[in-house]
């Protein structure tokens, strides 16, 4: 029989391997998506942790600037000896309070977690290493 049927096997042999390298292709194309899927959120998120950054950062500057004027406010109070106002009360609180820089970084500790070879760009991988260990 396996002279008469040669043929019918080599025809399944083929047919089988065939199926197989195409779940193989498949399983493949569907880990890479899923991969591509999880590097583009996680680039959002990042994008979306350095805009808020940006904003914080704006109004950080916003009152070290203001806290700056009223510090040299006090600083010309005093050197000219000027009298006490009920004010220069909520000036000294002012100036006191120093805005804490908080950056948000979530985005990298979940990179970091899922590995940083997830991002497919060598470049860009190297740049926000960068960036986020040196706002630490």
């Amino acid at each position: 029989t396996l002279n008469r049927k040669w043929a019918e096997y080599l025809l399944e042999i083929l047919v089988i391997t065939i199926g197989i390298m195409g779940a193989f292709l498949l399983n493949n194309w569907n880990e890479e998506r899923k991969t591509k899927l999880i590097e583009r959120n996680l680039l959002i998120e990042l994008k979306e942790n350095l805009e808020t950054n940006i904003t914080n950062l704006n109004g950080d500057i916003e009152r070290q600037i203001q806290g700056a004027f009223y510090l040299d406010f006090l600083i010309d109070h005093l050197e000219n000896k000027k009298p006490y106002r009920d004010s220069l009360a909520a000036i000294f609180h002012f100036v006191d309070k120093v805005p804490d820089i908080v950056l948000a970084s979530s985005s990298f500790e979940t990179l970091k977690s899922m590995g940083l070879q997830i991002l497919s760009s060598d470049h860009l991988r190297k740049e926000i290493i960068n960036l986020f260990t040196h706002m630490e």
